[in-house]
């Protein structure tokens, strides 16, 4: 692992130095000489923190720091600025080390300064790894010191891990389970499209026949008339094809036939896109996301649930940007809650009646910083007492069997948690629900809540 390490600063800085001669090479401790200085820079890994140095003798670091300003090795620079210049060095190995080794997961900061004095039976005390760095024609030490965390420590960054994997498999369960519950209804919404394309195609196949039939009867009457043939004869039987073929029934279904299949054939396409933007599984970093894109495609697979008792209003701006955000988790969140929609609606309405209530979804961006999603319903509201639990994990007040009283504690995880975002809910007694999520524009983690 040390050798990863070493090897990743020497990476970093060849990238810095554009051809620059960085080498890498053993060092006795011994060799440092008493009284070089430098700077370190705190890393932390999963069971020691570790600090990373450059050190050298002062005319070295000063050599060093005129080549990272750019100026002849002759100039007189300030301990301040020799400082700040191995520090700026230092940072830019910690900074690739911190990119390109996972077993470093904190933040990299300016190099601080430090002595390296003391015999060297002490020093090797604290040391753990000592190399010989080449940057250009000047001599450095590359020291990597490694303290062991503390076993508080150590189990408080496991159970943080292990929360973190839970809560990882269960938003892998839950969206297994929605993909799950949203097939069966996914395979109705195609069907019906496919069953009617099948029913013109048969038709269009018996129509081609008939219609064949007629033209073959005008192909005998021409070359009759061609040939100055009596066509008596052939203009009975045409006269009954036409007759038999219906032409004017066939003029008039064949092209609503056809447009029939290719309305058919455009929402079974536009339900596997659905299902493809809904099911991706996106990445461990946040990418920008055409939010309206996703939200459509989730209001599409999840049709079925919502179209008996509901009728769907859709208001997205046009013009929003794309939002940095994990994508399957944020088409969880919204699906989540149109499923909580249906639900609250089929409770207050007769699915067999004609009344239907109303869920509307909404888009916008209220300012240079967020954009909101706006998720309402005409349902029956949540009572007062217990809109405060709505987001506890294993709260619902669904049947057993409907509900396991995770989807809105899955939903605050997400939006809060980990996009750095808010979830509002206001709701009336009887006249519906509104749920509001502001998403920050910047990958950033921005100040959250949950109101």
């Amino acid at each position: 692992m040390i050798e990863s390490w070493y090897e990743s600063v020497v990476q970093s800085l060849h990238e810095f130095g554009r051809g620059v001669c960085v080498e890498v090479s053993p060092v006795e401790l011994a060799q440092i000489p008493a009284g070089s200085g430098g700077a370190v820079i705190p890393l932390t890994g999963h069971r020691h923190t570790y600090l990373l140095g450059i050190m050298a003798p002062p005319e070295r670091r000063h050599r060093v720091a005129c080549r990272m300003l750019g100026e002849p090795d002759s100039c007189e620079l300030s301990e301040e600025e020799v400082d700040d210049a191995v520090g700026e060095l230092l940072n830019l190995a910690a900074g690739w080390l911190k990119c390109n080794d996972d077993n470093v997961d904190s933040g990299t900061e300016l190099g601080l300064p430090m002595s390296f004095d003391g015999p060297p039976t002490l020093r090797r005390a604290i040391a753990s790894e000592v190399r010989g760095l080449r940057f250009g024609d000047v001599d450095l030490a590359l020291i990597l010191l490694q303290y062991p965390l503390s076993a508080e420590t150590v189990s408080r960054r496991q159970e943080a891990e292990q929360r973190e994997l839970v809560e990882i498999e269960l938003r892998l369960s839950q969206k297994l389970e929605a993909v799950g519950q949203l097939a069966a209804g996914i395979a109705h919404e195609i069907n019906t499209p496919t069953q009617y394309v099948s029913d013109n195609i048969n038709f269009l196949s018996e129509s081609f026949g008939e219609l064949l039939s007629v033209l073959n009867a005008y192909e005998g009457l021409r070359v009759l008339m061609c040939n100055g043939s009596d066509t008596g004869e052939q203009l009975a039987r045409l006269t009954t094809e036409l007759e038999d073929s219906d032409m004017e029934f066939l003029c008039e279904e064949i092209p609503r036939a056809l447009s029939q299949s290719r309305k058919g054939v455009g929402t079974v396409a536009r339900i596997v896109r659905g299902m493809k933007v809904f099911s991706h599984p996106g990445g461990n970093e946040k990418a920008p996301v055409e939010l309206n894109q996703a939200i459509d495609a989730t209001i599409t697979v999840s049709r079925n649930e919502w179209k008996t008792v509901a009728d769907m209003e859709i208001d997205l701006q046009d013009d929003l940007p794309a939002v940095p955000c994990h994508a399957g988790d944020l088409n969880q969140v919204v699906l989540n809650l149109i499923v909580n929609a249906a639900h609250a609606l089929a409770d207050k309405h007769d699915e067999t009646s004609d009344q239907k209530g109303k869920i509307r979804i909404a888009t916008r961006q209220d300012d240079e910083e967020s954009v909101t999603i706006e998720v309402s319903d005409t349902g029956p509201g949540i009572p007062e007492e217990i809109r405060e639990r709505v987001f506890d994990p294993f709260f619902t007040t669904k049947e057993v069997g409907k509900g396991t009283g995770q989807g809105l504690a899955m939903a605050r995880s997400v939006v809060v948690d980990k996009h750095g975002g808010s979830i509002q809910l206001t709701s009336t007694v009887g006249a519906g629900t509104t749920f509001l999520i502001r998403l920050p524009l910047t990958s950033a983690t921005s100040e959250s809540s949950v109101v």
